[in-house]
């Protein structure tokens, strides 16, 4: 059994691996249970403003003219297909996008979001560090995972219809 001398030690470990154990706990128990569903489009670029989503379909507006001379001119705009599962995006055309049907809301049918933002994660010194990284997040339910390191051009269009 335990002596009352080594109580005090038993306690001055155990409890800093248990703090230990619950952050992991809560850092990385909800990215294995919680998986998204719904694979999403966007566009990225100087122009992709100009990339919107009309009838379900992806559409690029033409650019305005300042100058009398130069006619309209199509956007220059990258469309990227994110597959959730692979957890990877690829690059694809506009024909390809346009043969998904796309739901333009912010938020999943599961509950997801895609944001540009910062991944903040938790610091508790020396054990853990608390950086930040810049770039554009499917975030929810205690998950958020990088999609792309771009933050600035990047433009989100919308979740793929089952």
């Amino acid at each position: 059994m335990f002596k009352k001398e080594t109580l005090p030690l038993i306690v001055g470990i155990g409890l800093p691996l248990l703090l230990i154990a619950y952050v992991a706990a809560t850092v990385y128990l909800p990215s294995l249970f919680n998986k998204p569903l719904y694979d999403f489009i966007y566009a990225t670029g100087y122009d992709s403003r100009y990339a919107t989503v009309e009838n379900q379909t992806v559409k690029l507006n033409q650019k305005p003219s300042y100058y009398p001379n130069e006619a309209s001119r199509s956007p220059e705009v990258d469309l990227y297909f994110y597959d959730v599962s692979r957890e990877s995006s690829k690059l694809i055309s506009l024909e390809e996008v346009q043969t998904y049907k796309l739901d333009p809301s912010e938020k999943s049918p599961d509950g997801y979001v895609v944001s540009n933002d910062r991944d903040r994660s938790y610091s508790f010194f020396p054990f853990f560090y608390g950086g930040s990284d810049r770039g554009t997040y499917l975030t929810g339910h205690g998950v958020s995972k990088r999609v792309s390191e771009k933050y600035y051009d990047l433009k989100f269009l919308g979740w793929v219809k089952k």
